[in-house]
């Protein structure tokens, strides 16, 4: 029995500690105060995709209605080029998901609140980019249903330049209210399987098949205790995947939370 309990406390603790994509215990807080971003100049791989599919960690600080981003590609816009990725759209608690299109943007929300304040949440959605599907948003590994707000029209537009995570560049849009710790965007559609790994083990299975850009948050260039830290234009993030550099600006503020480790299940 002795050796049954070491055993299993060998393998409880291993699971603990599988290798990660990055360490998860790491993330950026954003105050709807300022215009408070990450600017990351995207490497190549993320421009022209014809499929895409997008997963982010975060938590929110308020769920009232009103746009609060978590990324966006392009400077807004009905044509916007690339996609936003938005809580609060349409009504309190709510996701929203928008793809640039040369005549107009597509866009969609999910039917009734998902979000709840305070709580660790992931949501990750999946898109075929044309204009006779409809992305798939999924929160916490569970498919959502969702109405259209806008109907695309035209070709895609792919005119991607910046990645903005936390505040958009677009003039009167609400900035994110909240935490992120994870963004991933892949070139293809996660399977149904696929986006509940991503939930289920809290960033610890390792999938980069199709992986195009990764905003590594763990810690920032010149800081020894990101925890807490006013982040600057020389506290520099990097995409992992094509090396894209994150630049801070309006003052977001590190922070360190174990809400992804093994002891935040």
């Amino acid at each position: 029995m002795k050796k049954l309990f070491v055993i299993v406390m060998v393998f409880v603790l291993s699971a603990c500690n599988l290798w990660p994509e990055r360490p998860v215990d790491m993330g950026v807080e954003f105050d709807t105060t300022t215009n408070q971003r990450i600017a990351f100049d995207t490497a190549s791989g993320v421009d022209a995709l014809t499929s895409r599919s997008v997963s982010v960690w975060f938590v929110a600080d308020s769920t009232s209605a009103g746009v609060r981003y978590l990324s966006i590609f392009g400077d807004g816009g009905v044509t916007y080029s690339g996609y936003y990725l938005a809580i609060n759209t349409a009504a309190a608690g709510d996701v929203a998901y928008g793809e640039g299109f040369t005549t107009l943007a597509g866009q969609w929300y999910t039917a009734g609140t998902v979000i709840t304040a305070g709580q660790l949440t992931n949501i990750t959605v999946t898109y075929a980019m044309t204009t006779a599907t409809d992305p798939i948003i999924y929160v916490n590994g569970v498919a959502k249903s969702t109405a259209e707000l806008t109907t695309p029209a035209g070709t895609i537009n792919q005119n991607d330049k910046t990645m903005y995570v936390g505040a958009s560049n677009g003039s009167g849009l609400k900035p994110l209210d909240g935490k992120i710790f994870d963004l991933k965007m892949y070139n293809r559609i996660l399977t149904p399987a696929e986006v509940l790994d991503l939930y289920n083990s809290r960033c610890k299975i390792v999938n980069d098949n199709g992986l195009v850009f990764h905003a590594d948050l763990n810690g920032a260039a010149g800081l020894q205790n990101f925890d807490g830290s006013t982040l600057g234009a020389a506290n520099v993030f990097t995409d992992r995947i094509g090396g894209a550099r994150g630049v801070p600006a309006g003052n977001p503020v590190g922070y360190a939370d174990n809400a992804l480790s093994c002891g935040g299940w």
